[in-house]
C-alpha cells in the first residue's frame, strides 16, 4: 500500500484562518496544516505523516473571528 501524499478539501473561507487535519480523534497528530485567506474556496496541503487504513479525519479551524469561519463540503486524499 502507497501512502497519500496530499489531502484537498472544498472549503468556504468565511475568515481568515489556520487549518489543521487530525488523525484519530479530536487532539491526534496533525498530519496536514496550512492556511486560508476569507474567500478561499479550496485548501490544500502536503501530508506530514504517512497514512495507511481506515481513520477517524478532523478538521480544526484556528481564527481570532467570533462568527463561523468556515464551510466544509468534502476532501480527499491523493497520492
Amino acid at each position: 500500500l502507497t501512502s497519500a501524499k496530499t489531502v484537498t478539501a472544498d472549503i468556504e473561507a468565511l475568515a481568515d484562518m489556520t487549518v489543521n487535519v487530525r488523525i484519530d480523534n479530536y487532539q491526534g497528530k496533525v498530519i496536514a496544516c496550512g492556511k486560508m485567506s476569507k474567500g478561499d474556496k479550496q485548501f490544500k496541503a502536503e501530508l506530514t505523516s504517512g497514512v495507511i487504513g481506515k481513520h477517524a479525519i478532523y478538521f480544526e479551524f484556528l481564527s481570532d473571528s467570533k462568527d463561523n469561519i468556515a464551510v466544509l463540503d468534502k476532501f480527499t486524499f491523493d497520492r
